[in-house]
């Protein structure tokens, strides 16, 4: 997976950092000179590049740094809430390790007042989802899931359940869009579950893949979840409904230029999906199958050696990949942001202080971006890391908005908007504005077109309204002292509504010509 190969130049800063250490039954600090290289493949000034906070400590470092991965997967269910799992592989007698958890703030970069939790004692986490900040799931690699709650690191009655016999494969990825139900991918199949007991729906096991091996899944809804091919030079994807375990009409997709092996997945939305081969990314519409305008793009320039394997797309503008670089004993953590329509111009940040000397083959495994900036990344040395992604728009606000109908009634207008499904939060400002035409410093005329004269636009009435991702709403935006003096003046008032989001790529959304009219008394 990882070729030998110098490393790229660039910017070094130093840094200390701290992480813990598993001693006995106690925990101790060691402390360390790390350091990080950021490096845009453009060359300096030419590309976007994401900024990173220094690593702070989670987990111990695995006793193998070249087998285990002391932080194998994330899930954020809030900007100050995180749950990490560990895959510490085998000691020397062949046993595998305990599956921890470790739930923490981000923001102040501390574990909670639970610290490690053994959720798993015989084997260890591959992956999680945490639908809520009171309950999460992991996937074990014995075909097991364990549903928690992460506040206290207290798995449910039901405890480990063996979901899939271990002969149909280990378990590679988890979605759960809902704390009652959760999908998992194996092998060649997947299984959709309730978390809270532990037991399969009535589709139980069904073979979706193409006898190869499903890498990764993501269920942007209770109906609908993509899966991708991680082994055997595939590049499929493959849609389905996990309430019946059918495949939709379009069965298994090619989505990639040649063959490749897909890593990871990430649906913001149920029309969008944006899966990871090695080192790049195809963004496609899981409906059909059918890869967006972009096709199969680069991540990263000549002289990256290494692959991606962790994505999160918390909206339809902004994704996030994590994964390692540099020689086969020297792995270092990247993290590169992207918008899944021009991916072009985006720039991997190296960040070697991942690579502790307890843990030198670190790459970042997972990512996690809830609708609020940062995302936070975690790596195998046991360490995480707060990205602030480097993609405009793509935070919250920066949803897309849409207008539809406007009423008006009397020196009130009524204007009907809408945030799109799957993105970000959408901040909205409305403005109802008139144009007034000056013949030096008289008003000779009132208009809501731009005239060639000289002219004054005047803003009579204004609204401001935020919509969360898939709502809709109905907006007053009611005239001002000045407006309705014009109003009661001139009977009938045209003027130009603007809706503008001013966090979004493209500030106006809609302009429009509305005419108010008095009230006959």
């Amino acid at each position: 997976m990882w070729s030998k190969g110098p490393g790229p130049e660039g910017h070094v800063v130093g840094r200390p950092a701290c992480w813990p250490v598993r001693s006995g039954g106690g925990v101790f600090l060691i402390s360390a000179l790390l350091f990080c290289v950021l490096w845009g493949a453009g060359g300096a000034g030419s590309a976007r590049a994401d900024s990173l906070s220094a690593p702070y400590a989670i987990l111990p470092p695995p006793p193998n740094p070249y087998e285990g991965a002391a932080a194998s997967a994330v899930s954020c269910p809030s900007a100050t809430q995180c749950t990490a799992v560990s895959d510490y592989g085998t000691n020397d007698q062949g046993q595998e390790y305990p599956g921890d958890e470790v739930t923490f703030d981000p923001t102040t970069e501390t574990p909670n007042a639970a610290g490690i939790k053994p959720v798993d004692p015989d084997y260890d986490l591959l992956g999680v989802s945490c639908p809520s900040a009171a309950q999460c799931t992991a996937i074990d690699g014995n075909g097991g899931e364990v549903t928690f709650d992460p506040t206290t690191g207290q798995p449910n009655a039901a405890g480990v359940v063996s979901v899939v016999p271990m002969s149909d494969g280990s378990f590679s990825g988890v979605s759960c869009p809902s704390m009652t139900q959760c999908t998992a991918v194996y092998a060649v199949g997947e299984v959709t579950f309730d978390p809270t007991t532990g037991k399969p729906n009535s589709a139980g096991n069904n073979q979706i893949g193409l006898n190869l091996g499903l890498s990764s899944v993501s269920c942007p809804s209770l109906s609908q979840c993509t899966a991708v091919d991680g082994r055997g030079n595939s590049g499929d994807e493959v849609t389905f409904d996990p309430t019946t375990g059918a495949e939709n009409a379009t069965g298994h997709k090619h989505i990639v230029v040649g063959y490749g092996d897909l890593s990871a997945v990430s649906c913001p939305s149920t029309t969008q999906c944006t899966a990871l081969d090695g080192l790049e990314e195809v963004t496609f519409d899981p409906i059909t199958g059918t890869p967006n305008a972009a096709g199969t793009a680069p991540l990263a320039a000549g002289g990256f050696t290494g692959s991606l394997s962790g994505l999160a797309c918390h909206s339809s503008t902004q994704c996030t990949a994590v994964g390692g670089h540099g020689t086969s004993s020297n792995i270092q953590g990247v993290v590169v942001s992207f918008d899944p329509a021009a991916p072009a111009g985006a720039s991997p940040v190296i960040d070697p202080a991942t690579s502790t000397p307890e843990a030198e083959n670190s790459p970042l495994n997972g990512v996690a971006c809830t609708s609020a900036s940062p995302c936070v990344a975690v790596a195998s040395g046991g360490v995480a890391v707060n990205i602030t992604p480097s993609i405009a728009g793509g935070g919250a606000g920066s949803g897309k908005a849409s207008v539809g109908s406007v009423k008006t009634s009397g020196s009130t207008a009524k204007v009907a908007v809408s945030c799109a499904t799957g993105g970000a939060t959408c901040t909205l400002e409305l403005q109802v504005a008139v144009t007034e035409t000056l013949r030096g410093n008289k008003v000779i005329a009132l208009t809501a077109r731009k005239t060639k004269t000289t002219k004054k636009t005047v803003v009579i009435g204004s609204a401001g309204v935020t919509l969360g991702a898939g709502q809709k709403k109905t907006v007053k935006v009611s005239l001002g002292g000045t407006g309705k003096k014009l109003l009661t003046k001139h009977h009938s008032l045209k003027t130009m509504l603007t809706v503008t989001n001013s966090k979004a790529k493209t500030k106006t959304v809609a302009t429009k010509t509305v005419t108010f009219k008095a009230k006959k008394h």
